[in-house]
Parts: structure tokens; C-alpha cells; sequence
């Protein structure tokens, strides 16, 4: 009963649009972090046969587009589609899984490494590694959905945010994920967060299963502008690859080691997208067959 009026209250602080429509919006607060707004849709009828699927749009923050481009493909779907919004004001390191690596600054933190501090146990104002996973717990209980699982799409920064997240997250709800041209990676190396993962709190259990998630990494081949403007080129970043695509490559190949040297099954693929720069519409295209195959 308690649970159930926590989730009512929290309703009273959303708003949004009819459900007959196709576009709704909420603002969701029922965390500890500033609040986001949600763009989604739902089917005609819930059931227990209904999917979600979250889209992690990129640094150009534009949420609306990416809701908008994955309709065409859901809206005749008994899919719940959610994309999240990740401000650029509130959330300028989102796509790391921190809500601002200022706030992480001077602060006693045993995972720290140039402002990235990921310690949600004792800071779970400024880690997004539970994110989804209240998100999810929400739309469950709103629209009384009987699925225990998601699907997730990221792109450019959204990639970077999935990876993160399916290394990092607080559950294991993902059963698919694209993680599509994103600009640089948190290898699983030794070396500092964000680039690799030495001392960062990864269990054993945990590294299997991520490697264990049926995932793709989508690349465009034409995305190889070491030049690109919006490229992370510092010397970390440049350690993985001149561009996206071969960076996307060489972290695709770390995995596959990692998962042999585990001696364990590795459920992801990599897809080159051929004709596709960094272009977000296009990867959609090549991950919609592969997220709604069964659908």
C-alpha cells in the first residue's frame, strides 16, 4: 500500500497529454537528481505481452527527434517507447553516467578520477547508474506493465551512455541493447575511469552478464572524420582510434577477448551500417530489425 501511494503522489508532479495520442510528456522526479522530462508512447492496450524500449539520445540533447524517428517503427507495436531527457544545464556529464563532474570535485570519493566519481551508494544524487532502472520501476507501476524487461537504443552519446550503463547499472532488466556510433569508450582495461576501469566497483558477476547481453554495436563506415567537431580527440580518446568507427572496432575486439579469456559466451555483434556517417536516422534504420525482430 505504501509503494503503491509513493507512485500516486509522484503522479500529482507529472504532466502530459492524453494517452489516445501518440506523443505524450511527463517530468519525471521520483529521484534525488533534477528533475527530466520523458517523452513516450503507449500502446492502445497494455498487456502482458508489452514491451519497452528506451532511446538515449546524443549531446545535441534533442530527445523529441529521437522519440520522433523511432515511432515510425513502433507505433503499429505493443511497445512502450520512452526517451528521457538529459538537460544540458542539469546533466553535462550524463552521457558518463554523472550529473555534473563539478559536484564530484573536492569530495571524499573512493571511485574518483578527474571528477568522474561513481559511487552511487553514497552519492546517488550525482550518478545516473540507477537511472533506468527508476524509470522503468515507474512506467511498471503507472501502466501496471507485467514485462521485468527493457530494450535500449543510444546513439553518438547515447552509446557511451549504454555501455556505461550496462556495465555500471545497479540492475540486470536488459535484455537487448544498440549501442550506435558512440565517440569514445570506457575500455575494459586497467587503466582510469572513463577510458578503462581500474579499481572502478565492477563484480565478477556483473562483468559477466554484461558481456552476456545480447548487445550490437553499430557502426557507420563512412563515420571517420578524425576532424569532426563534435569528436572527443584528447589523448585518452585518441588512444582508442583516430574516429568513431575504428574506436567502435577496437572495443568491440577488447570485449571479445575479455569474454574468451573468461572462457564464457559472448552475445554481442558488431554491425557496420554501409553509407552512414554520424548519422542517427540512419543507424535507427539497422537497429530497428534487430530490437523489434520478435515484436
Amino acid at each position: 500500500m505504501r509503494i503503491k501511494l509513493y507512485f500516486s503522489l509522484v503522479c500529482l508532479f507529472t504532466s502530459f497529454s492524453s494517452f489516445t495520442d501518440s506523443f505524450n510528456k511527463l517530468t519525471f522526479s521520483l529521484w534525488s537528481k533534477p528533475d527530466i522530462e520523458i517523452f513516450y508512447s503507449i500502446p492502445a492496450e497494455v498487456n502482458e505481452d508489452t514491451k519497452v524500449l528506451f532511446v538515449i539520445h546524443g549531446a545535441s540533447r534533442t530527445a523529441e527527434s529521437y522519440f520522433t524517428k523511432w515511432y515510425e517503427y513502433t507505433n503499429n507495436k505493443n511497445i512502450i517507447l520512452i526517451a528521457p531527457k538529459f538537460d544540458k544545464l542539469a546533466f553535462p556529464s550524463y552521457n558518463s553516467l554523472i550529473v555534473d563532474k563539478k559536484l564530484a570535485q573536492g569530495k571524499d570519493c573512493k571511485y574518483e578520477y578527474s571528477g568522474y566519481c561513481l559511487e552511487p551508494q553514497n552519492n546517488p544524487s550525482n550518478s545516473l547508474s540507477d537511472s533506468i532502472s527508476l524509470i522503468f520501476d515507474y512506467f511498471r507501476s503507472r501502466f501496471d506493465i507485467q514485462e521485468n524487461s527493457y530494450r535500449i537504443y543510444g546513439h553518438s552519446g547515447g552509446s557511451q551512455f549504454v555501455h556505461r550503463y550496462l556495465l555500471f547499472g545497479q540492475d540486470a532488466r536488459a535484455e537487448k541493447a544498440v549501442m550506435a556510433n558512440a565517440g569514445w569508450y570506457t575500455f575494459l582495461k586497467d587503466i582510469n575511469y572513463p577510458y578503462g576501469v581500474k579499481d572502478m566497483p565492477i563484480s565478477e558477476d556483473r562483468l559477466k552478464w554484461f558481456l552476456s547481453v545480447k548487445g550490437a554495436i553499430m557502426l557507420g563506415d563512412e563515420d571517420t572524420d578524425p576532424n569532426d567537431g563534435s569528436l572527443r580527440n584528447d589523448k585518452g580518446a585518441k588512444e582508442q582510434g583516430n574516429n568513431r568507427f575504428q574506436r567502435g572496432i577496437r572495443y568491440f575486439e577488447r570485449n571479445v577477448l575479455i569474454a574468451d579469456s573468461l572462457d564464457m559466451p559472448f552475445r554481442w555483434r558488431l554491425q557496420v551500417v554501409k553509407n552512414a556517417a554520424h548519422d542517427n536516422s540512419k543507424m535507427i534504420q539497422a537497429a530497428a530489425p534487430y530490437l523489434l525482430e520478435d515484436l
